[in-house]
């Protein structure tokens, strides 16, 4: 019989660092740049998805504002406009201001968002029905 000794993971999520910007649903133009869906808690992580037309559509048809966030169902979610993007298992993770500027205009807010996205996120409409 062989014993590991080793570190040993069955993680079905990946972690990055977001460099990005909240928008609201009429603030998405996707001529303009990469954005993401960011939905409820799954089992090894948080729900990801990038917004094509496909999902865009349904979004705008289904999210609600309550209070002034937003919801898809009963769930609080989130847009993100996605200016970069670092994967934790990159042997270099971290931003540097100069790195940032080439990203965001001296005046534009902005947000550094870590997050743990699980394998198992919504990839179509049917996984956001299913899901919520």
């Amino acid at each position: 019989m062989k014993i590991r000794t080793d570190f040993v993971t069955n993680s079905s999520s990946s972690s990055f660092i977001i460099l990005g910007k909240k928008v609201d649903i009429s603030e998405v133009n996707l001529s303009d740049g990469e954005y993401l869906f960011l939905g409820k808690e799954l089992c090894d992580g948080q729900d990801v998805a990038e917004i094509d037309e496909d999902i865009l559509n349904y979004l705008k048809t289904h999210l609600h504002n309550d209070y002034g966030d937003l919801k898809l169902g009963n769930y609080h979610v989130s847009l993100l406009k996605l200016f970069a993007t670092k994967y934790s298992e990159d042997d270099d993770c971290l931003f540097t201001i100069k790195e940032i500027k080439k990203y965001v205009k001296e005046d534009e807010p902005f947000q550094i968002v870590s997050i743990e996205k699980d394998y198992h996120n919504s990839q179509s409409i049917n996984d956001l029905k299913d899901r919520y």
